[in-house]
């Protein structure tokens, strides 16, 4: 299947898709518990396979490499979703006890909030 597919990439492509989309969705759905974060696994997983289909061995079971490669987004997606949740934990505790004002910035993009003398057109100076 993987030797005569390489000549005829599109039609490969759908037929893998089409064999493997649904036991790759609910193996992502499984580890993640999102069925919306699973079908982003998926087209992830599509695509990396597709890229690195020279990497297959043939003979091999193709189901499991698509799993290995799902598996291994997923645990990618589960870090970064760690990362962000603990990251805005921080800034929300931050905001929360900080007793110093918002910064702001103006329309270049410059800190204007804690300076000591605000330049003109600063926000900060419309009252």
């Amino acid at each position: 299947m993987i030797r005569d597919g390489q000549g005829k990439s599109n039609h490969f492509a759908e037929t893998l898709v089409s064999q493997y989309y649904d036991y790759i969705h609910r193996l992502a759905v499984s580890i993640l518990g999102d069925p919306a974060d699973a079908d982003d696994i998926c087209q992830e997983t599509f695509i990396d396979a597709l890229l690195y289909i020279d990497r297959y061995s043939p003979g091999t079971n193709l189901k499991a490499w698509l799993s290995k490669i799902a598996v291994h987004k997923c645990r990618q997606a589960q870090r970064k979703r760690k990362f962000r949740d603990a990251f805005i934990a921080v800034i929300r505790t931050e905001q929360a006890t900080s007793t110093r004002s918002p910064i702001s910035f103006d329309s270049t993009g410059d800190k204007c909030s804690r300076r000591k003398t605000p330049h003109p057109g600063c926000p900060l100076l419309r009252i």
